[in-house]
């Protein structure tokens, strides 16, 4: 059902809001990791096609669970874990 995908416009949102997460934690452009991330988000943004995967940010010796999904009931998210 199409009601329960997320709209454009939650996309954004959502993209917004992880962007920010991650700048206040020192990440940015110069980052290939955060490049990787800002990519999907748009594709996510652009098409609503969903994103599930581990994005490296190697520097920090950290991967980033990243989370773009496309039903509505269910949030995009962004978890740094340490690697193993």
């Amino acid at each position: 059902m199409e009601s329960d995908l997320k709209s454009t416009t939650e996309r954004v949102k959502e993209s917004i809001t992880l962007i920010k997460k991650l700048k206040e934690l020192g990440l940015d452009e110069r980052e290939p990791g955060y490049n990787t991330i800002r990519d999907h988000m748009n594709e996510w943004i652009k098409n609503g096609t969903a994103f599930k995967d581990l994005v490296e940010f190697t520097w920090l010796d950290r991967d980033a669970e990243v989370t773009l999904p496309t039903e509505a009931s269910k949030a995009a998210t962004i978890i740094l874990k340490i690697r193993k």
